[in-house]
């Protein structure tokens, strides 16, 4: 099956992950959290595609990208026209960003405690991401 290669961004910061809600111009469904990501363009590096989509849905602007072992996850994943597509995310650690969040037509950045990250609609492989994730800041 085929799948769609996008890069996602996971910024943890003060026990709260940001986290972007996607709204009725999105292809995700409706009020569905996940983290600031996006497909990857022809001729873009995952880092800088990574980059762009978080600029893109979030305004905030990445001044550092970590990548780290085991940082790609596959899932299926139903699409507001009916359809179901397999995405295949890489994920970047972001500690140190600059900006002010904004919301766009298709998403709402969102700080969330991480104690209340299990009571969202989430797509998959979100608390995967963010527990892996965790470990790695944690070393």
């Amino acid at each position: 099956m085929l799948q769609i290669i996008t890069v996602g961004v996971l910024i943890i910061k003060d026990n709260q992950i940001l986290l972007v809600k996607h709204k009725a111009k999105a292809s995700h469904l409706n009020n569905v959290y996940g983290l600031p990501a996006g497909r990857v363009k022809d001729g873009e590096s995952f880092e800088e595609a990574a980059k762009r989509e978080l600029e893109e849905e979030t305004s905030l602007v990445a001044n550092e990208l970590k990548e780290y072992p085991n940082n790609e996850y596959i899932a299926d994943i139903k699409r507001k026209d009916g359809t179901t597509k397999t995405f295949s995310i890489t994920i970047f650690l972001c500690n140190e960003f600059s900006g002010e969040l904004k919301e766009n037509e298709e998403t709402r950045p969102e700080w969330i405690n991480l104690s209340d990250v299990s009571e969202l609609e989430l797509l998959p492989n979100i608390e995967k991401i963010i527990r892996d994730g965790r470990s790695i800041i944690n070393e």
